[in-house]
């Protein structure tokens, strides 16, 4: 079983959250795909092909406009093609791998449900990604979401989280 991580976010220089979560990944021998990286044809088809070795894929970003930062959406555009991700001429390159999301948000949990200050849970504003994994033929296999990320960093109990989800051993962290 491996795992590939693809993550976008639009200013990684100043999140920390998300570099302190990719810091817990350093000897795990889980691969981190950054988007920004994936522009040309040549460079999609490197991540399609280890998208297809992979069979656990996370998607990893900050929340943004209550879906995918800029830079994501991009790259989920032009790697998504037909014929390869979808398409009505056998199966999909991506039939049978999970799909999971790991985001966080600025916001606290309580914003983000019917009667919060946003109107709907994170999990009912991921429903384009589940959807993207449905027309793949992947299973949509769930996210982990981290609420109120705009302090000083993520908590011990945050990290430890993140590694669960991953199923990453703490002996990954060195």
């Amino acid at each position: 079983m491996s795992k590939l991580i693809i993550f976008g976010h639009p200013t990684f220089e100043e999140s920390l959250y998300h570099r302190a979560y990719l810091d817990q990944l350093k000897h795990s021998g889980i691969e981190v795909l950054n988007v920004d990286h994936y522009r040309t044809s040549a460079e999609l088809a490197v991540a399609r092909k280890r998208m297809e070795e992979a069979t656990d894929i996370y998607l990893q970003f900050p929340f943004h406009w209550y879906g995918l930062p800029h830079n994501f959406k991009r790259f989920i555009d032009e790697l998504f093609i037909h014929g390869w991700a979808f398409g009505f001429e056998g199966k999909s390159a991506l039939n049978g791998k999970r799909l999971y999301v790991i985001t966080t948000t600025g916001g606290g949990e309580e914003t983000y449900q019917a009667g919060g200050y946003n109107g709907y849970a994170v999990s009912d504003m991921l429903t384009p990604l589940k959807v993207l994994a449905t027309l793949s033929e992947m299973t949509y296999s769930g996210e982990l979401v981290f609420y109120g990320c705009s302090g000083e960093g993520p908590d011990l109990k945050d990290l430890t989280r993140y590694r669960e989800f991953l199923d990453v051993g703490l002996n990954a962290v060195e």
